[in-house]
């Protein structure tokens, strides 16, 4: 019932407008049909995308894998990136609430470790033996070298609670039917960013498979302000948006737009419809992706007279985009002169790249494993943070 009230109140707003217009019709010509022909609209709509939803986007697949690193790889590196053990001590224990080191137990090390690596909690019986020896064996003793002196900490005592622990999760995917009036807003938002890019110079590519192609917008720099000399080595300015799409980054799109005008520097906006809230139901794997945004990289370089070998893209990516950014750099690091995350960001190990204080800027439930029964959820405001690696 918590659910329904809440979809109800959430959801409430495009209904209440998308219907206003026909009943105010009905009411001033005295006659039902204009509410009773939206109303059949609606439903035929509704129909439709169940009938979609159910036989094409409701299939369980395989999740793909992400990182093309060992996990003692990934591992070393966070813990290398902090330059003494203070500043160690003080990444792990501001996942529990920065309470001080000394408070620290074996049993909450490890069930800090069991989350950080698998995403399970460690009492919640779900490890593996394997799992759990793998925790012992490398985790917990590269933690103890890093933040303890490769002390052993101490067990906890009869009748000592556990220390509490900020574990991060996803929110649980939930489909709502939107009204026609909804997709009427975005896609009329994102018709409206198509012509104001189109008067700014940019040109559209769309898809030849929408399976494994990804459509984007390019504008290549002025040739009368590039050196001769220059042009083998053109790196592309790539931007990634997140969920809502172009249509809703239009300032920052234009911001972009207006640094670089003077720049030798290809601008180039990538297009994910399947997360830009229109109608759109293919949805491209992860490899597919990265593959097709590596060949955008050489035919935007090429177009610009530059040389793929030479030329480094710097990356942008917002909320969903920083995804795919990192699956990017993942494959093809060598590609990449720089990333810049906005908002939001996501790898497949939070661990590897979040701290707790960049925790405490998501919004975020307790995970809802049928076996899991409790875990603290922990709420804040939203984040607007950047990020920038250079390599």
């Amino acid at each position: 019932m918590f659910h329904l009230s809440q979809g109800i109140y959430e959801e409430s707003l495009p209904w209440l407008v998308s219907f206003s217009l026909p009943a105010a019709l009905s009411l001033a010509l005295q006659n039902s049909m204009p509410l009773m022909s939206h109303l059949g609209v609606e439903l035929l709509f509704f129909v439709y995308c169940t009938d979609k939803l159910l036989r094409k986007l409701n299939v369980p697949l395989t999740p793909e894998p992400l990182i093309n690193r060992e996990w003692e790889d990934v591992a070393r590196l966070v813990w290398a990136s902090q330059p003494d053990t203070i500043s160690r001590r003080n990444c792990v224990m501001g996942w529990f609430y920065d309470a001080p080191f000394d408070r620290l137990r074996s049993e909450d090390a490890l069930s800090y470790l069991a989350w950080t690596k698998y995403g399970l909690p460690l009492e919640s019986g779900l490890l593996s033996d394997e799992e759990i020896d793998s925790l012992c064996e490398f985790d917990l003793p590269l933690l103890l070298d890093n933040t303890n002196g490769g002390k052993s900490l101490p067990k906890r005592q009869r009748g000592e609670a556990p220390l509490p622990v900020i574990r991060f999760n996803c929110e649980p995917l939930r489909y709502r039917h939107k009204s026609l009036l909804f997709y009427a807003a975005t896609h009329g938002a994102h018709f409206i960013l198509e012509k104001q890019l189109k008067k700014s110079g940019f040109v559209h590519v769309p898809v030849n498979d929408s399976s494994k192609d990804v459509s984007y917008w390019y504008r290549l720099p002025s040739k009368g302000n590039a050196q001769e000399e220059s042009l083998k080595e053109v790196n592309p300015l790539v931007f990634i948006h997140g969920v809502g799409g172009l249509g809703f980054c239009h300032s920052l799109v234009e911001d972009i737009r207006v640094a670089t005008q003077d720049d030798n520097v290809p601008i180039v906006l990538i297009d994910l419809p399947h997360v830009s809230l229109r109608m759109y139901d293919e949805m491209p794997l992860i490899q597919s992706q990265t593959k097709a945004i590596s060949k955008i990289l050489d035919d935007v370089t090429s177009n610009a007279g530059g040389d793929s070998s030479l030329s480094k893209a710097t990356l942008v990516g917002h909320s969903y985009g920083t995804a795919v950014m990192s699956w990017i750099v993942q494959h093809e690091p060598e590609r990449i002169g720089a990333c810049v995350f906005l908002g939001k960001f996501h790898s497949q190990n939070i661990w590897s790249i979040y701290t707790a204080a960049f925790h405490a800027n998501f919004s975020h439930q307790p995970y809802l494993h049928p076996q899991i029964q409790s875990v603290s959820s922990y709420t804040s405001r939203p984040p607007f943070s950047t990020f920038t690696f250079k390599g």
